[in-house]
C-alpha cells in the first residue's frame, strides 16, 4: 500500500473490494431514493448563490443585507456553477454524492493507516 486512498483500495482482498463496491452502490441508491427530498436550509444557500451569481451580492433578498447562510464556501461554489448556467439543486446533489463517495474512500485509507497498512 502506498498510503493513498487508491492504494488502500488496491490492498483490499477481493471480498473487501466487493464490500466496498456494495457500500458505494448503497450510498448511490440512497442518494437516488432521496433525490426529491430537500430540506429548507438548502434553499437558503441556493437563493444566496443565485444572488451572488447574478451580481446582487451575498443577500437573501436584494436590498436587504442580512447574513442568513452559514456556509459561505458552499454558497460561493454553487454561485460559480449558477454563473455557468447550472441550477444549484442538481449541482449540490451531485457534489454532495461525490463528497460522500470520497468520504468512503478516505475512511478506507484512514482505516488502513490506523491498522498498520492493512485496510479493515
Amino acid at each position: 500500500m502506498n498510503g493513498t486512498p487508491w492504494g488502500a483500495l488496491r490492498a483490499l482482498p477481493t471480498p473487501g473490494r466487493v464490500a466496498f463496491a456494495v457500500a458505494c452502490l448503497a450510498l448511490l441508491a440512497g442518494a437516488w431514493v432521496f433525490r426529491g427530498h430537500v430540506v429548507d436550509d438548502a434553499y437558503i444557500s441556493y437563493r444566496y448563490a443565485e444572488h451572488v451569481a447574478s451580481g446582487l451580492g451575498y443577500v437573501f433578498n436584494p436590498g436587504e443585507p442580512v447574513e442568513g447562510a452559514s456556509n459561505l464556501l458552499w454558497v460561493l461554489v454553487l454561485a460559480g456553477f449558477h454563473a455557468l448556467g447550472l441550477h444549484a439543486l442538481p449541482v449540490s446533489q451531485v457534489l454532495g454524492t461525490l463528497a460522500a463517495l470520497a468520504t468512503l474512500l478516505f475512511q478506507l485509507a484512514l482505516s488502513a493507516r490506523l491498522a498498520g497498512g492493512r485496510p479493515s
